[in-house]
């Protein structure tokens, strides 16, 4: 028995139209939802690549209602196509109905420019016939004035780097290299293919050691490497370095934020120069006084005592005024000679084990004179049992007296002047303490200060050279040790430093 036909009505046909209008309606507001929240818009062109449609927000963008694009292609659109970077390759894409993404271009207004950014994708039948692209476009305007000012910033820091007259080279967090300048290139000439961006410190330093750009390095390669290493990774002091055609390279290092590090170089070869003639001329003047002045304090010190018989007082005393006046020019000669050693690195020290217990007892000794002359006591207290510290007993000897002469002289009379020791740590710190005015607080950067002296009523206290303490800092420094002070006026002045304990 066969099925009985079953023929839809027309009541049902429309139904299942109605319900297809419906869904697609559906799909319509659904399309036009998406494109409302969209930052762009949504377009669909035919065969010809002729707008047919548009969403909404395209007016919000580009300020023209959707209608307004129908029939156009867009080149028809972008009148500055010849302005348009790849607009010819744009349009052999569109020749053979490939997608694309991305496709960037300016659309210009009466005021302003706008950058617009499109993606699309062929839309063919059934058959294969293309029938358009369908796709969607943004206002890219920001993107690309951030990209331009960017670029510009990094135009404007390039020539400011180029126009610099030190070397300069920046090293990313990875110690490869950033940028450079000519200065850097024309410097490392001989290994300037290891001077590009993305070349590593490690690669660029060695390069110029095979080379010889350093002359220090000769010889002791690995560890003059490891020892530059540590210096630009801690990027603290400046250093000085000789090249291979003779110039001094001051080289400062400055760690950055982020982590990167910025190199600036300065060519002080002249200055090198002028501190050598300045430092021979110095240490020749010097070495110059000192036999005539020997002997003229000889002289001086023959007369004053007596035994060439009694001098009338006027003379007497123009005699004393001379002898003093020699003995500060003889200190100031010998002052000028240590500093033009410690300057030049030819002062010698003899670095041991030393007992600063027996160095402090004898640089009291060497002091009671000088100590009585101000009414003044000396006092030794220590607070520590170990006292063996690694130094040079003799140049220990001479910060400590210079300390010890500088307390009695700013003392008040008829008080004293406290030596004491303690443990710092792995060091071990003398102090220095008076009793006297104190060191005025504006006085306190300079106290170190070649030529520096507290401007005083009290002509005792200009009786110096105006060198002790630069020395003795400079001493101590190159002991491996610190030194420094504490002082309040009125309340007296604390004058410390710190030399390795053994």
């Amino acid at each position: 028995m066969n099925n009985p036909k079953i023929v839809p009505t027309s009541d049902d046909v429309q139904a299942e139209l109605t319900d297809l209008r419906n869904q697609l309606r559906k799909s319509e507001d659904r399309l036009l939802d998406f494109a409302d929240v969209t930052d762009g818009w949504l377009y669909e062109t035919d065969s010809e690549n002729r707008f047919v449609w548009m969403s909404d927000n395209v007016e919000k963008i580009a300020g023209v209602k959707p209608e307004w694009h129908y029939g156009k292609t867009r080149e028809e659109i972008s009148s500055q196509t010849e302005e348009i970077p790849r607009w010819e390759e744009h349009l052999e894409i569109l020749k053979r109905r490939e997608a694309f993404s991305n496709f960037t271009f300016p659309r210009k207004g009466p005021d302003s420019t706008q950058w617009l950014s499109v993606s699309g994708t062929p839309v063919f039948d059934e058959t294969g016939a293309f029938q358009g692209y369908r796709g969607k476009g943004s206002d890219i305007t920001p993107q690309v004035t951030a990209e331009n000012e960017a670029r510009t910033s990094r135009k404007r820091l390039a020539s400011a780097v180029e126009s610099l007259d030190e070397l300069f080279v920046l090293w990313d967090q990875n110690d490869k290299i950033v940028i450079c300048n000519q200065k850097f290139r024309e410097i490392n000439a001989a290994f300037v293919r290891h001077c590009e961006p993305g070349v590593s410190f490690h690669d660029h330093i060695w390069a110029g050691i095979r080379v010889g750009a350093y002359p220090d390095a000769i010889g002791r390669e690995e560890e003059w490497f490891e020892e530059r290493l540590e210096r630009h990774q801690s990027a603290n002091e400046p250093i000085e370095i000789l090249r291979q055609d003779g110039r001094w390279i001051l080289l400062n290092e400055q760690r950055l934020p982020d982590g990167s590090t910025a190199t600036v170089s300065t060519d002080i070869t002249r200055l090198k120069s002028v501190e050598q003639i300045k430092d021979e001329l110095v240490s020749t003047v010097s070495h110059e006084l000192r036999t005539p002045l020997t002997a003229i304090m000889g002289a001086m010190k023959l007369i004053n005592s007596g035994k060439l018989g009694d001098l009338p007082p006027e003379i007497k005393k123009l005699a004393k005024i001379s002898e003093s006046n020699t003995q500060r020019l003889a200190d100031l000669v010998n002052d000028l000679l240590d500093l033009n050693k410690l300057a030049s690195g030819k002062m010698e020290f003899e670095v041991g084990s030393v007992d600063i217990s027996g160095v402090i007892e004898q640089s009291l000794e060497i002091n009671t004179p000088y100590a009585d002359s101000f009414s003044i006591s000396l006092d030794f207290i220590s607070q520590n049992e170990t006292s063996r510290v690694l130094a040079d007993e003799n140049r220990l000897l001479q910060v400590l007296t210079n300390l010890i002469s500088n307390a009695c002289k700013f003392s008040t009379a008829n008080n004293k002047v406290e030596v004491s020791t303690a443990r710092h740590g792995s060091f071990l710190r003398v102090s220095v303490q008076d009793w006297g005015k104190g060191i005025p607080e504006e006085f306190h950067k300079k106290v170190f200060t070649r030529f520096s002296q507290v401007d005083a009523t009290d002509n005792r206290l200009t009786k110096g050279t105006g060198l002790g303490l630069s020395i003795c800092q400079s001493i101590i420094e190159k002991l491996g040790g610190k030194i420094g002070f504490v002082s309040k006026s009125g309340e007296g002045t604390t004058f410390w430093f710190e030399v390795p304990l053994i």
